[in-house]
C-alpha cells in the first residue's frame, strides 16, 4: 500500500478511515 492515499486504501479495502488509521500506525511502528 506504499504510495497509496489512505483514502483509497479505505475505500479498496471497504473499511472507514477511522478504523483504517486504527492498524495504520500499528502497522509502521511494529
Amino acid at each position: 500500500a506504499s504510495g497509496v492515499p489512505p483514502k483509497d486504501v479505505a475505500k479498496n479495502l471497504g473499511v472507514s478511515i477511522p478504523t483504517l488509521y486504527r492498524w495504520v500506525p500499528a502497522s509502521t511502528h511494529a
